[in-house]
């Protein structure tokens, strides 16, 4: 093979890489939580906005500021986990608080708003899991896709309380979609 033949391709090869696996990187992000990248192989999941605990049990409101997010379709959600031994408890959807749950953008438009009880919203656990991501689908759904270099306020209410005394962990985080 000839030096531009050989030039030639080796160019192709770089880009082919650099548009499979992108030039977002994770530290340009900036706000509440913790942002993590599953790389471009990950059939799911690829980007994880994990926002932290939060308790179902209690009336309450918590605000995120969020910035810098890839610009990719995210839903924004809560993951619900149990021991093996709960399983029931995603089986059955226990955890029925009523929230609400708000995206809006600097200039205070609202992107997306959701309120009514999680038995409502959409429950997606893999079988045989002991987490499940509950989320908002269809209109309103909790769907966005971050705009470059911007700010955006999270905001989730704990409306009425779960009262399942079922035993779970929840966490508010926001996920994009992998290859698949």
């Amino acid at each position: 093979m000839n030096r531009l033949a050989k030039f030639v391709l080796g160019s192709i090869t770089v880009v082919h890489v650099a548009s499979l696996f992108g030039c977002y990187r994770v530290s340009q992000y900036f706000g509440d939580g913790h942002l993590i990248d599953n790389g471009a192989l990950a059939a799911t999941d690829r980007y994880v906005l994990n926002l932290g605990p939060i308790d179902l049990t209690q009336r309450g409101s918590k605000t995120f500021q969020i910035a810098n997010l890839p610009e990719v379709n995210f839903v924004a959600g809560i993951e619900v986990s149990v021991t093996p031994k709960d399983r029931a408890i995603i089986d059955k959807q226990l955890p029925n608080a009523t929230v609400s749950i708000e995206l809006s953008d600097p200039g205070g438009k609202v992107l997306f708003a959701k309120q009514s009880p999680l038995g409502t919203w959409t429950w997606s656990a893999p079988v045989g899991g002991h987490r499940t991501f509950v989320y908002g689908r269809g209109e309103p759904g909790t769907y966005f896709t971050p705009a470059p270099n911007t700010r955006y306020t999270l905001t989730l209410n704990i409306l009425e309380p779960d009262r399942s005394q079922a035993k779970y962990t929840a966490q508010l985080v926001a996920k994009s979609s992998g290859w698949k």
